[in-house]
């Protein structure tokens, strides 16, 4: 079992902000209160740009916490490094750091 990976900080998402926005995600202010990244930008060319609120997790299973104690969710993403959130709701996306390195390294 790998070395375990400490809570993900405004400072380790600061240090990915340049790489994420090449990929076609811009991070919005990282917040306290509501949705980490409220205010973020999607942009996967050809398709045209959208906002859409972003929770930064370590693990996906933890936005468990914002699926069992808020009645209406908006349409989300959440940011993992490890996903392991079972049946996420419709209107909840989920992208997975280390698959989407693979994918566009093109090894995944």
């Amino acid at each position: 079992m790998g070395k375990p990976t400490p809570n993900i900080s405004e400072a380790d998402l600061l240090r990915t902000a340049g790489a994420l926005d090449l990929l076609g995600l811009w991070l919005g202010p990282y917040l306290v209160s509501g949705y980490d990244c409220q205010a973020s930008r999607f942009e996967f060319r050809p398709y045209p740009e959208y906002i859409c609120p972003v929770e930064v997790k370590k693990r996906s299973k933890a936005f468990g916490y914002q699926i069992e104690n808020y009645r209406t969710l908006p349409r989300a993403v959440v940011l993992c490094i490890n996903h392991d959130l079972e049946n996420p709701p419709q209107d909840i996306d989920v992208i997975e750091l280390p698959v989407l390195g693979s994918y566009l390294a093109g090894t995944g």
